[in-house]
């Protein structure tokens, strides 16, 4: 598969339109794993972009409330990496391509 590093999540959903299936893990060291999926083709590789980011301290003073809906590790705009099918590889040309 072609890997593209350093995309945004705009030109990922310009190109790819809105992913069909988004995850997050914990990723230790106060930190998370996003992924996203196309399914692009019916029983073959998808595309997949991933990115690690860092949780964000929770601000003093919150209350119980506030502090359940505190986003720790809010969702990444900047520097997806891709693993693009073959089907797709030719849309991100202008991105210096990687082996994986």
């Amino acid at each position: 598969m072609a890997m593209f590093r350093g995309l945004s999540f705009r030109t990922l959903h310009e190109r790819l339109g809105a992913p069909d299936q988004k995850s997050f893990t914990s990723g230790g060291d106060r930190s998370h794993l996003f992924h996203m999926f196309w399914f692009c083709v019916a029983g073959e590789a998808a595309c997949v972009a991933r990115i690690k980011a860092d949780d964000r301290p929770m601000p003093k003073g919150l209350d119980a409330r506030e502090q359940e809906f505190f986003e720790h590790a809010p969702f990444p705009k900047e520097g997806w990496t891709l693993n693009a099918c073959e089907k797709h590889r030719d849309l991100f040309r202008d991105h210096p391509e990687e082996s994986e």
